[in-house]
């Protein structure tokens, strides 16, 4: 049996290459205009979050425009985070103006060759412990001269937790030239998921410490 043939008119018809997508809305196409009010700014600043547009001004990029403008350098200690934090930072472009380097002193060795923790801190106190977050945020602002620096040192699972320090718990200090401070957090969700909750945890530490409005990003 011979098969049919095909319409030639309605191939002519066919389109020999998919359409163009259409680009996406901006920002300010979907707020209606009007009065800001805070549900608006709730949605903007999920949508800054999540959209990585040039028009829409994420968290990284407002952090260093702040630091440029305050001719502020940052540097960063990261153990559980493995990099993602330094990562997150050096996406921005220009952050080689303001961001010296980051060591990733995943190991106690490191921590203690690179970044002066004490031994005896370790041993009484453990690697995830205030403690260290503390010498750690110190330890990488004093090796390479940066006026901000962030640490991280945390459990990110599966494995490695305890009835004491479970899976999740992170600390996290940011050093300010010579002011300290330091946040405990208990984060939920898979290794890669806390890893991700910590390193921005870390870049919110230094928005509220550079004094940028939470509607503003």
């Amino acid at each position: 049996m011979k098969g049919k043939q095909l319409n030639s008119a309605a191939c002519a018809r066919c389109p020999t290459s998919p359409p163009s997508p259409r680009p996406l809305p901006q920002l300010k196409e979907l707020l209606p205009a009007g009065r800001d009010t805070g549900k608006l700014r709730a949605f903007r600043n999920t949508m800054r979050r999540y959209c990585k547009s040039d028009s829409i001004a994420i968290l990284e990029e407002e952090i260093g425009r702040l630091l440029r403008e305050k001719g502020l350098t940052l540097s960063c200690a990261e153990s559980c985070t493995g990099g993602l934090l330094s990562h997150r930072i050096t996406n921005t472009c220009g952050s080689s103006n303001y961001f010296k380097g980051a060591v990733l002193a995943y190991s106690n060795q490191v921590k203690t060759n690179l970044l002066g923790v004490p031994e005896e801190m370790l041993l009484k106190y453990g690697a995830v412990s205030s403690q260290v977050a503390k010498r750690m945020a110190e330890g990488v602002a004093s090796l390479l001269g940066a006026d901000i620096s962030l640490s991280i040192t945390g459990i990110a699972g599966p494995c490695g937790g305890s009835k004491e320090k479970p899976v999740g718990l992170v600390y996290e200090a940011l050093f300010d030239r010579g002011e300290i401070l330091i946040k405990r957090f208990r984060f939920e969700g898979s290794r890669e998921e806390i890893k991700e909750k910590a390193a921005t945890a870390s870049l919110e530490m230094l928005r509220e410490r550079l004094g940028i409005e939470k509607d503003e990003v």
